[in-house]
């Protein structure tokens, strides 16, 4: 039975993140499809503005005001020059308090400055080539994309105002950051779209996925109870049904959903409203996604059980026909073409500009000792070290684990020193490995095109990685990291070399035979970085040492 219930005013808990942090997603993110490799791959959901985002920088939740360093010396502060052009600690200190404080507690603070450092170096070059092009952006588009990025949460604009002000920042400041990332999504679409996508090629895809394309919007109220997922209630579940039934009785005398939603829901989206904003079919689980997608516009579900809990589910939109999704689907295929080509525009343009790494991180913030209950391991330097015992397959071997996605340029630096070694130690079958490209559910080190990722790999993604940014890396459940460890320094050697210190730390007192002997004296066999110019090689090289 499904109950009517009047629209009610969407909030959310996120306001430029284009992930859904409620806890019935499959992953963080929602899926992308695209069309990067030679495997089957559909198109994902994403806009062109937050996706490019995601490609310049790391995460970008708040808005900085103050400074870790003071300044002093600005010459002592400088850690790299982009053609000619400094970057400071303090603009890196500032990039550092915009990321949740989950990457302080995963990362190690020596590899988190380091892939920001990148972030930056990469968002500098583009800033210049951007003002080389004469590139401006209008008062009227940063409006209109403001207005675009809060509305798709379902929030009014007082609604983001209030979320801008909980994040320790106001309006204005917001406004100067995101104006920067409209400019520079206006050089990646300049340089890489080749046009608007032709009405035939949107046409022709409609009709090959409009039964993925649907999307909803919706809120919901969870009713979690002891035993369900993420659960920090103490109910059984037969007092989970009671209150379901008080939330539809109230619903039915016609109580606002989200008030109730604030009053009752275990979810994170709760606080605000319950609401979930838009997503499309294969972003939440089974049991979630059918009855949304069941109800019709304005309709409220009875409680639908899943590992969660109980949830009431509020429909308050759904797209269907070709005219509602047209303009959803031009943005995919735009976004699918920035996608294919992002990663060789932003190497010519590191091929072309001169990159010095004047100050090594390690003068600034000396790698701290290992604690007496951590045993420091020589060589692994970019891993983190859990607790958890080691994971296994049903053969005992350990399970290894790279997370990433066919759009990621760093995913698409580490891969190969990666695979080459994961491969090399399964062949060997010392270790199971899979390489899951999380966009596309594909695992990469096999030749079958898989179509879903199994849940309980997710549940490790998720374990060790609740933001849900990648590379993610977790080999055994016990070693973990998030980046590309040996990336700014461009060593694919030291990146491959460190995947095998860690797996023979996990193979270590368990593996004695000659085979896996064998496996521990052989060299890994990875391709050589690409050429860059003599310049930086030399620049770098200077700054290791």
């Amino acid at each position: 039975m499904e109950k009517k219930h009047e629209s009610h005013e969407h909030k959310d808990n996120e306001h430029k993140n284009h992930e859904h942090k409620g806890h019935e997603h499959k992953s963080h993110e929602h899926k992308a499809h695209t069309k990067h490799h030679t495997k089957k791959k559909d198109f994902s959901k994403w806009t062109i503005v937050l996706s490019i985002i995601a490609i310049i920088v790391i995460a970008l939740l708040i808005i900085n005001i103050g400074k870790i360093l003071p300044s002093g010396d600005q010459n002592a502060n400088v850690l790299a020059k982009v053609n000619g052009e400094d970057i400071y600690v303090d603009e890196l200190d500032s990039e550092l308090k915009k990321l949740p404080e989950y990457y302080q507690q995963v990362m190690d603070p020596l590899t988190l400055k380091k892939n920001v450092l990148e972030q930056l170096v990469m968002k500098k070059l583009l800033l210049q080539e951007a003002d080389k092009l004469k590139l401006k952006v209008s008062q009227e588009e940063i409006d209109k994309e403001v207005e675009a990025t809060y509305t798709k949460f379902g929030l009014t604009k007082g609604d983001f105002l209030v979320k801008l002000e909980e994040q320790g920042t106001n309006y204005e400041e917001f406004v100067v950051d995101f104006k920067e990332q409209l400019l520079l999504n206006k050089l990646i679409e300049s340089a890489l779209l080749k046009g608007e996508p032709d009405e035939k090629d949107i046409q022709a895809h409609y009709d090959e996925n409009k039964d993925t394309l649907v999307s909803a919007m919706a809120s919901h109220i969870l009713v979690c109870y002891t035993g369900t997922t993420s659960c920090q209630e103490e109910r059984t579940e037969e007092e989970a049904l009671a209150i379901v039934d008080e939330i539809l009785g109230k619903i039915e005398n016609g109580d606002d959903f989200a008030e109730l939603a604030k009053e009752y829901s275990d979810g994170p989206s709760g606080p605000l409203g319950g609401s979930l904003g838009w997503f499309n079919k294969g972003a939440m689980v089974p049991e979630f996604e059918l009855a949304t997608f069941e109800l019709n516009k304005g309709e409220t579900s009875e409680g639908v059980k899943t590992d969660f809990g109980y949830h009431v589910i509020f429909l308050e939109d759904k797209k269907e026909s070709f005219e509602e999704l047209k303009e959803d689907i031009s943005a995919e295929i735009k976004n699918t073409e920035l996608q294919a080509n992002i990663g060789t525009y932003l190497d010519s343009l590191k091929d072309q500009s001169e990159i010095e790494y004047v100050t090594p991180l390690e003068l600034l913030e000396p790698v701290e000792d290992a604690t007496d209950d951590t045993v420091a391991v020589e060589g692994i330097t970019t891993f983190l070290k859990g607790d958890d015992e080691i994971c296994r397959d049903e053969d005992g071997k350990p399970l290894v684990f790279m997370f990433s996605t066919t759009w990621c340029p760093h995913c698409q630096w580490a891969e190969k020193p990666f695979n080459t070694v994961a491969k090399e130690y399964q062949d060997k079958g010392l270790i199971t490995a899979y390489h899951w490209e999380i966009d596309i559910n594909d695992d990469t080190l096999t030749e079958e095109e898989e179509s879903s990722i199994p849940e309980e790999h997710m549940a490790i993604m998720k374990k060790f990685n609740p933001q849900g940014s990648i590379p993610t890396f977790v080999f055994g459940c016990k070693y973990y990291r998030i980046g590309a460890g040996h990336e700014q320094a461009n060593d694919k050697e030291a990146e491959a070399a460190e995947h095998r210190l860690v797996i023979e730390e996990l193979l270590s007192g368990e593996v004695t035979s000659d085979e896996a002997m064998e496996v521990v004296v052989e060299e890994v066999t990875v391709e050589p970085a690409e050429e860059t110019t003599e310049a930086n090689t030399e620049e770098t090289a200077e700054s290791e040492e």
